[in-house]
């Protein structure tokens, strides 16, 4: 601006003056880098900041712009969780923008609910279960989640037991979306016959009495397309409990089928307790017969130990537990404890000590027992199917004692082996297992 003065005789002067400004109307510009904006399941305070990203701001006359980021509040539905982050860039002039950026994730530290549904076995413990009955008992599952979307798997474990006992383990596992995960568990036991060589036997009755206290057991023995016919079968145990019936010398002839006879010793011998059944004419090749004896006292739990001999073959069979071979089959969640292999259990009954070991043994190993009156004693070795391997040692035991009798397994295959002494007092089996 240029301003003039004139005064009257004509003399003029002259001032200017400039004024500067900046014609701004158009808001910065907002660039927001590194958003992502979904995150999964439970991240951290920092991941969610990080998330929203980094703001710059550009403008058209100043160049740059200040940003400043305000976070909203979380908002939450069931377990899913979202926040907006609003950036306002403001330039020299007062124009200002905003951008916001909106992230999301899921809450869930829950692990999902998982129901198993099962059949329970049911039926004959002398009739071991289908597989169509295990896979029933065993179940099948469903899972259900706080969240969201579940999956479930199965596993099965490998059959456990020996002798009368198996077991299987069904293992139920749920994941969720968040990989929380749950597990539930399944355990089916049931009993079977036991199955030396051509025979089976399964104890199908062991029971108490109080008002006579005694008990009878019922062994259902079964000989399948045997070479040899059964001589007789013998029940072993411990010296001082008393066979109540049948007596000795007499006949015993089961109702029914095959209508076989057979001549009764109690005790087995001078030397061994329990009661021999012994075939008049022809035994058993192809069939089944039930034997059945009563004993006094509670003996549902005492070890006995059956003896078997067809042809030039005996064959040994413990048991240490007989009702829990007759116990109902059972399934549910809690596992069943297997006992293992490399264990040592005695599951005779005699006068003293048994033990083995080392066991497990890679060549050479000892049963050691003791007595506690003077006595003869033989010790022999079988495998798994009651079949004899050899006989140890035989001699004559002094009170108190302790023997040794060695076990050379350098020329056995390796496997679970039975190591019996049989004495005037009874008999005992330990179990040896050897592994290379």
């Amino acid at each position: 601006m240029t301003f003039s003065a004139t005064d009257a005789c004509g003399n003029t002067a002259t001032a200017t003056r400039t004024v500067s400004w900046t014609v701004d109307t158009t808001a910065p510009v907002i660039s927001v880098t590194g958003h992502t904006a979904t995150l999964g399941c439970n991240p951290t305070a920092s991941e969610i900041t990080a998330a929203f990203g980094t703001a710059t701001a550009s403008d058209g006359c100043s160049g740059t712009a200040s940003v400043t980021a305000t976070p909203g509040t979380v908002s939450s539905n069931g377990c899913s969780r979202s926040q907006t982050m609003t950036f306002s860039a403001t330039d020299a002039c007062g124009n200002t923008a905003t951008a916001t950026r909106t992230v999301s994730w899921t809450v869930d530290t829950t692990a999902p609910v998982i129901t198993v549904s099962s059949t329970p076995l049911t039926g004959s413990n002398c009739v071991a279960p289908t597989q169509a009955q295990l896979e029933a008992a065993l179940g099948s599952a469903t899972a259900s989640d706080n969240c969201g979307n579940v999956t479930v798997t199965a596993s099965d474990g490998a059959v456990q037991g020996q002798g009368c006992y198996r077991s299987q383990t069904r293992t139920f596992t749920s994941t969720d979306d968040c990989g929380n995960t749950a597990t539930e568990t399944n355990t089916v036991s049931w009993t079977v016959p036991i199955v030396v060589d051509c025979y089976s036997v399964c104890v199908s009755m062991a029971n108490y009495d109080q008002s006579s206290n005694t008990t009878t057991f019922r062994f259902r023995v079964c000989a399948n397309e045997c070479p040899n016919a059964l001589s007789y079968i013998a029940f072993i145990i411990g010296r001082r409990i008393g066979v109540v019936s049948p007596v000795n010398g007499s006949v015993y002839n089961y109702p029914g089928d095959p209508n076989i006879s057979y001549r009764v010793s109690v005790p087995i011998s001078n030397k061994v307790n329990g009661i021999k059944f012994e075939t008049i004419g022809e035994g058993i090749r192809n069939a089944c017969d039930i034997f059945e004896f009563t004993l006094a006292g509670n003996q549902t739990q005492t070890p006995i130990n059956i003896e078997i001999k067809a042809g030039n073959n005996t064959y040994n069979i413990p048991i240490s537990n007989p009702s829990a071979c007759v116990s109902s089959q059972t399934n549910g969640t809690t596992a069943l404890s297997a006992t293992s292999s490399s264990s040592l259990q005695s599951i005779g009954e005699a006068e003293g000590d048994l033990r083995a070991y080392p066991t497990p043994f890679s060549d050479k190993a000892t049963i050691e027992f003791t007595t506690s009156v003077d006595e003869n004693y033989t010790v022999r070795l079988y495998d798994m199917k009651g079949a004899l391997v050899k006989e140890l040692k035989s001699g004559a035991a002094k009170a108190g004692v302790v023997n040794q009798v060695e076990v050379d397994g350098r020329s056995l295959p390796e496997g679970l082996y039975l190591g019996r002494v049989v004495s005037d007092s009874g008999s005992q089996t330990v179990k040896l297992l050897l592994k290379r």
